[in-house]
């Protein structure tokens, strides 16, 4: 089992969001995602958009957007639409702005609201995706850019819809005592990056209720390890980090996050230490997903 998060931001890579897949199984029948019951049809409201686009775009731009993220969503298993289909709907509504807009990059955000009514007075959900982008690229080609995040957003959505449907359901085994252990990073990092990284990582799980630990212990109870890829695509470079959930205990594999990004032809250290807070908050989504998924499965497998 993969679970698959992919980014794409920019040659200059200053940020690193989370892109969660779809959770990708063998046998479909087995994903949760697909045996939802009771859940409210979705209205995908039209996006508005603060961005440096022409004005005469905006309008494309913004039926573009609210097409994909209703596509994006029902990819997850939701009834999704540009409109409301019953008085019961869910509404996502959505704006695209950007930061910093005379400088060489600019921070890209999407912020995402859903309301039971279509007047946006009492959001039950709110939250956001963001990266930063070249400035240049986003004002002349910013559809590629804006795909990344809805298919972020997407993804969280269906996570926090499935929480709103089963208030009462828990993370398995989600407490401090349900320990990780990281195993050593590949030497291509340095030594101040890898603890900058161990760090921010060690607080972003510790947030979701799981504890990071280095040492090799049986109370374990799975461990993370980290592969780093970098290659080349024509005259662009990209690096990709891998990260490996297993069974500490058996040893199987549980799944895989990928942080997939276009860099700079720079030392790593460059790269990862700016955007370490970032990485680590898609690799603790990853693996809260990839836990929630592997004990939907187990339970499955009980009954």
């Amino acid at each position: 089992m993969k679970i698959l998060f992919i980014f794409v931001a920019a040659l200059i890579m200053t940020s690193c969001g989370p892109l969660p897949r779809p959770f990708i199984d063998q046998q479909p029948q087995n994903n949760p995602l697909l045996q939802l019951s009771g859940t409210r049809p979705i209205a995908v409201e039209l996006p508005l958009f603060s961005i440096p686009a022409p004005k005469d775009q905006i309008t494309d731009l913004a039926l573009w957007a609210q097409e994909i993220l209703s596509e994006d969503i029902r990819k997850q298993g939701f009834p999704a639409a540009g409109y409301a289909p019953a008085e019961n709907s869910l509404h996502i509504i959505s704006h695209f702005n950007a930061a910093n807009t005379e400088s060489l990059t600019t921070e890209l955000r999407m912020d995402i609201s859903v309301t039971e009514t279509s007047i946006p007075n009492e959001a039950i959900i709110v939250f956001s995706e963001q990266t930063n982008v070249p400035t240049s690229l986003l004002s002349k080609s910013p559809k590629p850019l804006i795909n990344e995040l809805l298919q972020r957003a997407a993804q969280r959505l269906s996570v926090e819809i499935i929480a709103l449907d089963k208030p009462d359901q828990k993370k398995p085994n989600s407490n401090t005592d349900l320990l990780i252990a990281l195993q050593p990073f590949p030497d291509t990092l340095s030594p101040p990056t890898q603890k900058v990284l161990k760090t921010e990582l060690k607080t972003s799980l510790r947030l979701r209720g799981y504890k990071l630990v280095e040492q090799q212990d049986s109370n374990n109870q799975y461990t993370l390890k980290l592969d780093i890829t970098p290659f080349q695509k024509e005259n662009n470079f990209f690096l990709t980090l891998s990260w490996i959930v297993a069974d500490y205990k058996t040893g199987e594999e549980v799944g895989i996050i990928e942080q997939t990004n276009p860099v700079p032809n720079i030392p790593l250290s460059r790269i990862i230490i700016p955007v370490s807070e970032a990485i680590s908050e898609g690799v603790a989504v990853g693996i809260e997903d990839l836990l929630l998924q592997n004990s939907h499965q187990n339970q499955t497998v009980l009954k």
